[in-house]
């Protein structure tokens, strides 16, 4: 049986390589993911935890995927998901992007304006038993 299981949240190579508005000590950890940056504070309406890939589960395979994306005031996923640090598999890495572009997360209210982004790291993880 197959599940994603969650772990700390992503190291940087170097403090060079570290993006400059990351707060790491900021992770949520939720659907079986980690998730950093501005959107971490907005409430998720519908999450989406990908599909862990029949051949994988088989041959006991387990994989990370993290994804770069941007929300919208209203809450969707942009299109342009980036995968920052693939899985070395190509169906880890398409699972994961399909299942975030079916997340959203609450509108922005009062008026407010402007996108957010955000860095999540999906870990898929065989369970024992």
């Amino acid at each position: 049986m197959s599940q994603l299981a969650t772990v700390s949240a992503p190291k940087f190579e170097s403090e060079k390589s570290r993006p400059q508005d990351v707060d790491d000590t900021r992770v949520r950890e939720l659907a079986g993911a980690s998730l950093i940056g501005p959107i971490v504070d907005r409430d998720v309406l519908n999450s989406q935890t990908p599909i862990y890939p029949d051949w994988a589960e088989v041959q006991g395979v387990e994989a990370t995927v993290s994804l770069y994306f941007v929300v919208r005031p209203d809450g969707r996923i942009k299109e342009n998901i980036l995968v920052e640090k693939t899985s070395g598999f190509e169906d880890f890495d398409a699972n994961a992007v399909t299942a975030l572009r079916n997340w959203r997360f609450e509108a922005l209210g009062g008026g407010a304006t402007g996108e957010q982004w955000g860095r999540i790291t999906f870990h898929y993880r065989l369970s024992a038993g």
